[in-house]
């Protein structure tokens, strides 16, 4: 039997604390009714609760998910090393793949996912998403960055000329 390239990390579950739901508004646009809902509490939580109403009905999702570059001026949790696993992005990845196996149960057929991730991440989210979302449904838009905060732990190169295929 032929071995197979993949990702392997070990996986962690995190648990999955209460929500609390501050508002669930219906609205009425002509003949479309809509409803928009504050939702209070860790984005695991908030979206595990989106699982009972909204399965198979979201159609644009965008997660802009912790880049694990240790920025400490961040206000949220942006390392994800330890020297407990044996894989250096485990923590990382245990924690993207929860959210990504219910943001693929959340979509509709149709429905899109947008992640920014800058490169520390990258190579890894690309393998995690093709093993939840299947190869051939990923595309990546590459642009360069602009905000000094972010871009603190790396030298910017101009970008002359984007193609747009490569190799």
């Amino acid at each position: 039997m032929k071995e197979k390239l993949g990702l392997n990390f070990e996986y962690r579950e995190e648990s999955i604390p209460e929500i609390k739901l501050i508002e669930k508004k219906e609205n009425q646009i002509g003949y479309s009714t809509f409803y928009n809902m504050i939702i209070e509490g860790e984005n695991l939580t908030a979206i595990n609760y989106l699982r009972k109403d909204y399965k198979e009905n979201i159609d644009v999702i965008y997660i802009d998910p912790p880049y694990n570059t240790d920025i400490q001026k961040l206000s949220y949790k942006d390392n994800f090393f330890s020297k407990k696993f044996k894989y250096s992005h485990s923590l990382w990845l245990s924690f993207m793949k929860q959210r990504l196996d219910i943001a693929y149960e959340l979509l509709s057929t149709n429905g899109v996912l947008y992640i920014s991730i800058d490169n520390v991440e990258y190579a890894q989210l690309l393998l995690l998403c093709a093993d939840i979302f299947g190869e051939k449904n990923i595309k990546t838009i590459i642009w360069p960055k602009v905000n000094h905060l972010f871009d603190q732990n790396r030298i910017e190169k101009p970008i002359k000329h984007i193609k747009s295929e490569h190799e």
